[in-house]
């Protein structure tokens, strides 16, 4: 069944022309009490083109396909994964907890999943003040921007959630490194300093 759901992944990114970043088993199936007719519900998080990000126009940003076999694929772009998991979405955390992983390509699973081993699911998941939920979006925003450099788009995230183009300056040796404001951000979620 990997192969028949590996193959239904790379259709998806023919036809949507997007990369999948990762899949996993979501459902009765990742967590051990499927029945004989369960169907497999394949969950994913894809990324367009950087182009994409600069359309002013809104564009679906979910994939919902079913494929022969009881195929249930659902995924969600890059940005609004990002956005739902620095909101504390359950399902989104249940994704990154499945035990069943069809597809991880680059960082961006691990990254995830250190995350949440680091106690940002709870601090997303309790917020109890204005404070609070400043925080967790400028938390947002310096996790996006990390993730963004780490999966070369070329492009990173603001503290509002969405994806910004020269949140990243190069260097002399065209390495590209966080902006003074970003440096900042990373600071106090630190606990250094002041912004």
């Amino acid at each position: 069944m990997h192969d028949a759901i590996n193959s239904a992944l790379d259709q998806v990114e023919y036809e949507y022309g997007v990369k999948i970043l990762f899949a996993v088993e979501s459902g009765s199936r990742a967590w051990g009490f499927a029945s004989p007719d369960s169907d497999f519900d394949v969950r994913f998080t894809y990324r367009h083109a950087a182009d994409w990000y600069w359309d002013l126009r809104e564009h679906p940003d979910t994939i919902e396909r079913f494929f022969p076999g009881d195929l249930d694929f659902a995924g969600w772009d890059l940005r609004k994964a990002l956005r739902l998991f620095g909101g504390g979405n359950v399902s989104f955390f249940e994704w990154l907890g499945s035990p069943i992983v069809y597809q991880a390509q680059g960082p961006m699973l691990a990254d995830l999943q250190a995350l949440t081993d680091d106690g940002v699911r709870s601090h997303a998941l309790d917020v109890s003040d204005e404070a609070d939920a400043a925080g967790i979006a400028l938390a947002r925003g310096v996790v996006q921007a990390a993730l963004a450099q780490r999966l070369d788009l070329g492009i990173a995230g603001t503290g509002g959630g969405e994806l910004a183009h020269g949140d990243l300056q190069a260097d002399k040796a065209g390495r590209r490194e966080p902006t003074a404001v970003q440096q900042r951000q990373q600071r106090r979620l630190n606990g250094v300093g002041s912004v």
